[in-house]
């Protein structure tokens, strides 16, 4: 998984969630709609000296899932030699020899890059915490989810930008703590949403815009204002 590959993904998200062909370079992506998700920041192997991804850089000191396996594969374990131990220094000196801090943690995944803890997924760049999902790019929480980006801890959903907690979404920018949200923009604390935009509180609405009733032609007019309005900005 490279940074172009993960700039096709978003055209691809855009294209369905924004209803037009925009490209945007992934670093212009990432500052225009990620600019608040905590994101795999970029780590050095302690023992290869190599790039890694790790989810903080609280811990200092850290050691790819690669170097792992590579030292199992060629000595087995990683015990050493029982030595005396007598005192608390001579301890935490023990202790500092193998606490490394596991990066790139990525299991049974395919086509996953500079991510950590990815789990039964496939096409993942630059995320955290991404359970059997796939093409998901910029994220931090995706479980059961399919072409999201810029996005944190929601699931079952598919084709959306700013999902923050939320569930069983599709084809949404900026939806939060809210499910069964559908073609919609701006939506807060909503269920069971269906072209909707700036709205809040709500259930069961199609069509209206800041909790107000409208028109399909008028909605539709306003709409495009709105997402000139956000991709132009």
């Amino acid at each position: 998984m490279t940074k172009h590959e993960a700039e096709k993904i978003i055209q691809k998200i855009v294209q369905d969630v924004f209803g037009v062909d925009k490209k945007y370079e992934f670093d212009e992506f990432a500052k225009k709609f990620a600019y608040d998700i905590s994101l795999p920041v970029e780590a050095i192997d302690a023992i290869t000296g190599k790039q890694t991804w790790a989810a903080s850089l609280a811990p200092k000191k850290f050691i790819s899932m690669s170097t792992v396996e590579a030292r199992e594969s060629e000595q087995g374990d990683w015990m050493y030699p029982k030595e005396s131990i007598e005192s608390m220094d001579q301890l935490l000196n023990l202790w500092n020899r193998v606490n490394y801090w596991a990066t790139d943690h990525v299991m049974e995944s395919d086509d996953v890059a500079q991510s950590d803890s990815v789990y039964r997924s496939q096409h993942v760049f630059r995320s955290i915490d991404v359970r059997d999902s796939d093409h998901v790019v910029l994220t931090n929480g995706a479980t059961e989810s399919q072409y999201i980006a810029a996005s944190k801890t929601s699931n079952t959903s598919t084709y959306c930008i700013r999902l923050n907690e939320s569930k069983k979404c599709s084809s949404s920018f900026d939806v939060s703590l809210s499910g069964k949200v559908v073609k919609s923009l701006f939506v807060h604390d909503a269920y069971d949403l269906y072209e909707c935009l700036f709205c809040s509180h709500i259930t069961g609405k199609k069509y209206c815009i800041a909790n107000m009733q409208f028109e399909q032609d008028e909605y539709f007019r306003i709409k495009k204002m709105v997402i000139d309005w956000l991709l132009n900005r």
